[in-house]
């Protein structure tokens, strides 16, 4: 908080939150719409920002050094591949990364650092969670109608949050993993799963847009995988700054925190959504 302008210090929580969001989803809605280079350039900027919190929540220990500035720039070039060059480059050039960190990391371990190898775990690492999985979200875009299918995937992953958290406030009792995130249940969890299948329901019922991507039966099943899933990309961001003792990856967003407390579900969602575009397009030659 001591980097945010004395206003905004002085604000609550919620009040920062409210103010942040009027501010940046209308800005998020109209890149999304954009699309093209815009949006790469704003979900590569998303993703390597995504890539720094990471490092930095692994650094709280110091056994985990590496090179902030080698993991972002990783995750920045793999996102560029997958934009102009696809699959067929970004396999290639994650294998280049993995041997690169590799690389890096003897030198590291020849200049005095023991821990290197943990090091050039936490780049790969990176590299796979930020810019592997991250950059299904270019890809989505650039699909045969990837506005639909990224705007409704986000929609369903959000209806599947406030589902689980509306349901697990009324009628939450037993909890799922109570180390990892004790205020979330089984209620909440399962209710969240029966929320988003309503709404992805309703959306294919109501706008042509989403019934021109897939059937009934295939929207529910979508909707089914991405709140079955999702949760767990959360729960996972909670485990990695519960291990180092903080409460959120930066405070980079106001009243939410980092990136990655924002990216953690989507980060899950949008390589489900690419899959299901596959399925019923018939291209599962992708990886």
């Amino acid at each position: 908080m001591e980097n945010y302008p004395k206003t905004i210090r002085n604000l609550t929580n919620l009040q920062q939150r409210i103010i942040t969001s009027v501010i940046l989803i209308p800005a998020l809605c109209v890149v999304v719409y954009i699309g093209g280079a815009l949006f790469l350039v704003v979900a590569t900027v998303v993703l390597a920002l995504g890539a720094w919190e990471f490092n930095h929540l692994y650094l709280h220990n110091p056994a985990n050094r590496t090179s902030t500035i080698f993991m972002v720039a990783m995750v920045v070039i793999m996102c560029l591949c997958r934009y102009f060059f696809g699959f067929y480059w970004s396999w290639r050039l994650f294998s280049l990364c993995f041997m690169l960190s590799m690389v890096y990391s003897v030198s590291s371990f020849e200049r005095g650092n023991d821990a290197a190898a943990i090091g050039f775990a936490t780049l790969v690492t990176g590299v796979v969670y930020l810019g592997w999985l991250g950059s299904y979200l270019i890809a989505l875009r650039q699909l045969d109608q990837g506005l639909v299918w990224v705007v409704f995937t986000l929609f369903i992953t959000f209806s599947a949050d406030i589902g689980a958290f509306c349901f697990g406030r009324l009628f939450g009792r037993h909890h799922m993993f109570t180390r990892v995130s004790p205020k979330k249940t089984w209620e909440g969890y399962f209710g969240g799963i029966v929320f988003a299948v309503g709404i992805a329901f309703l959306g294919h019922r109501l706008v042509p847009a989403v019934s021109q991507l897939m059937t009934r039966n295939i929207t529910l099943l979508f909707a089914t995988a991405v709140s079955v899933i999702c949760p767990f990309g959360d729960f996972g961001e909670s485990m990695l700054k519960r291990s180092f003792a903080v409460k959120d990856s930066s405070n980079l967003i106001p009243g939410h925190g980092g990136i990655l407390d924002r990216l953690d579900s989507i980060l899950f969602s949008m390589p489900i959504a690419f899959w299901f575009y596959e399925i019923v397009n018939s291209r599962i030659s992708q990886p």
